[in-house]
């Protein structure tokens, strides 16, 4: 599976000529993806152990939300930032994402969504997801897997909706990864709807890659009179070492005072 940003990528190297704003903004691009295909590569690791994995060795669901909802919560992080570079024509390039902002915006205003759509349609708060995995790479059969965040017991329905892998490429071991979650439309000026939405993740996944490739070009035409030979370092860290002070030196400390 190929990662979101290469190591020689643009993205990577930026020149220190650029202005101040454009560094920050690329900076944060940079980090937005790197931490979603982490969660991205976890989150199919993740998924399938559960698809095929014994009960008592499968991850648990929170640490698969947890992922899920890095990808959701980064890639809305992403598409702000991108908004906010003035080289980059981005209406075109986010059209097949913009949804993801749906989603976030929702646990965003959560005390407004419990009562109108929540309870109503019985789904839960971190939302309910399915996808379809295969074994091994070439397999032609697999498992459709579907969980659901929450409470079910005594519930008189769920509102769990498989995916269908019929007519889809499925070329990878976890396929069609869909989210369910909650999306406020507004319909009027006064008029506000909740609806339920679906996001395929996989599609988002491959989505992210092609928008990267389009700014990485972008990137090089902009900035192909800029001088390359010298570019910011990045991802500084700083350990130090403390130890817990003897009695003999607390004394002295004192006594110095």
């Amino acid at each position: 599976m190929d990662i979101l940003i290469n190591q020689d990528s643009p993205l990577r190297k930026v020149p220190i000529v650029l202005e101040k704003r454009q560094v920050l903004l690329i900076d944060g691009i940079r980090y937005s993806l790197d931490i979603v295909d982490i969660s991205f590569q976890k989150l199919n690791e993740y998924l399938y152990n559960l698809s095929f994995t014994e009960e008592g060795l499968c991850p648990s669901l929170p640490s698969i939300y947890s992922e899920v909802w890095n990808i959701v919560n980064n890639t809305s992080i992403f598409i702000k930032l991108l908004i906010s570079f003035p080289v980059i024509d981005y209406e075109v390039l986010l059209k097949e994402i913009f949804v993801i902002n749906d989603l976030r915006n929702s646990h965003q205003h959560l005390n407004q969504r419990i009562d109108e759509i929540f309870l109503k349609e019985e789904l839960p708060i971190f939302g309910e997801l399915s996808w379809y995995a295969k074994k091994h790479s070439n397999s032609d059969n697999g498992i459709i897997c579907t969980i659901h965040s929450g409470f079910f017991t005594n519930k008189t329905k769920t509102s769990m909706k498989p995916v269908n892998p019929s007519g889809k490429s499925n070329e990878f071991l976890i396929n069609n990864i869909t989210l369910t979650g909650i999306k406020r439309v507004k319909k009027t000026k006064d008029e506000i709807q909740f609806l339920k939405t679906r996001v395929d993740l996989n599609h988002v996944y491959q989505e992210l890659r092609r928008i990267v490739l389009n700014i990485e070009h972008q990137f090089l035409e902009q900035f192909k009179s800029v001088p390359t030979d010298q570019v910011h370092e990045n991802d500084l860290v700083l350990k130090l070492f403390v130890r817990k002070p003897s009695e003999a030196e607390l004394s002295n400390l004192y006594e110095t005072k």
